[in-house]
């Protein structure tokens, strides 16, 4: 019987900041939940320069425990060098609040690699951009040099507004989410007297988020309400106002 391990699966980093590309200012730390997954299925997880591995073992090539479709792995990044942000372009709105958020599930590939960010818009002369701002151009990625709008639109091909950064793919504005905590201070749409509140998870099969992640609840108010607050936090389905009767909208 011949005992050995096989690639899982590898996460990469890269920043442009170095020649190589190669950024080797993070540790990627699995998550306690993937770290007990990782256990069961008798996976172990090294770091190498700016790459993390998930190592399953396996007898005669085949893994002694497969993964399930369902199966989730999480890990986080840990910065080793304050000085990331010295030569990082972070936009504006990174706050206190907000993550960046990226999964294999954006299904973003550049030839044959598969990048974990989300999707960058194309370019479109309708569209307002900054200095810094990303977009599409054929296979390739171009940054915005200078501004320009739709009165006083600039195509990626001219030099002087845009510069060309290959094939390669970047975290943006899309891979931000507001980490919530147990409450989630929601904006309604337009101030309301009665909210009632439906909160979702992924659901693989689907590839959506349609599956009921906590029970829906209605709440009234004596005076309009132009924000709530959400608790995330797992609630009893005897205590909710209302049983679940399937996908609505998250506030109305």
């Amino acid at each position: 019987m011949q005992l050995s391990y096989k690639i899982l699966f590898a996460v990469e980093i890269l920043h442009d900041y170095y020649v190589n590309g190669l950024c080797p200012d993070f540790e990627i730390v699995p998550s306690p939940e993937t770290a007990q997954l990782f256990r069961d299925q008798q996976v172990i997880w090294k770091n190498m320069g700016n790459k993390g591995y998930a190592l399953v073992r396996a007898v005669e090539g085949k893994p002694m425990a497969a993964p399930a479709p369902t199966d989730v792995y999480r890990v986080y990044l840990k910065l080793k060098r304050p000085l990331f942000a010295n030569y990082t372009n972070l936009d504006g709105i990174f706050g206190p609040a907000k993550r960046l958020y990226f999964s294999n599930l954006h299904q973003v590939k550049a030839g044959t690699v598969t990048y974990l960010s989300a999707p960058i818009a194309a370019y479109s002369n309708a569209v307002t951009y900054l200095p810094g701002a990303l977009v599409i151009s054929g296979n390739d990625v171009a940054e915005a040099l200078r501004s320009s709008d739709s009165g006083n639109a600039h195509t990626p091909g001219e030099a002087v507004f845009w510069r060309n950064k290959g094939a390669l793919r970047y975290a943006t504005t899309g891979d931000l989410v507001t980490n919530a905590g147990g409450t989630f201070r929601f904006v309604l749409p337009a101030p309301a007297t009665a909210v009632m509140t439906d909160v979702f998870r992924f659901n693989p099969a689907s590839g959506l988020y349609d599956m009921e992640a906590l029970p829906a609840t209605l709440d009234n108010f004596e005076t309009p309400q132009s924000e709530i607050a959400i608790d995330l936090r797992y609630r009893s389905r005897a205590a909710t106002a209302l049983p679940p009767t399937g996908p609505k909208p998250c506030c109305t």
